[in-house]
């Protein structure tokens, strides 16, 4: 059995090698759903949406700055922003990728992330899978 939730959460990114727009530092009002897999319990819940609600929350960058580590950026905004290093360029396929490790990493043993969708505009997201 499965279930999801939606979230949403405000960030900045910057993609400093790209050629195009995403290059400079800007913003997006990110929002998706995060679906999980367990065994339903003698309550009728795999897991209660508030629990879930909860773990998601957790991890989410919210308000944060999503910067690829060595990015010249990362020093340079030093005490004006929350920023958050990323192994690679934080894209939504990176960003979504990590949020189902870290949500993963907060769940019991039993559950299981299955996917998370992260929509960056209202017609562009990336879909991570198990």
């Amino acid at each position: 059995m499965k279930i999801k939730r939606k979230f949403r959460f405000e960030a900045a990114h910057r993609l400093k090698d790209h050629l195009g727009r995403c290059n400079k530092l800007h913003g997006h009002s990110y929002h998706g759903e995060i679906t999980i897999s367990g065994a339903v319990s003698d309550d009728g819940m795999i897991m209660d949406f508030s629990r879930l609600y909860s773990i998601v929350q957790s991890v989410l960058p919210d308000h944060r700055t999503l910067l690829q580590t060595g990015d010249p950026l990362v020093g340079i905004l030093g005490d004006h922003a929350v920023v958050v290093e990323m192994d690679g360029p934080p894209t939504a396929e990176n960003i979504a990728t990590m949020i189902a490790a870290k949500a993963q990493s907060c769940l019991d043993d039993g559950y299981t992330v299955v996917t998370v969708e992260l929509w960056e505009t209202s017609d562009s997201c990336a879909v991570w899978t198990l």
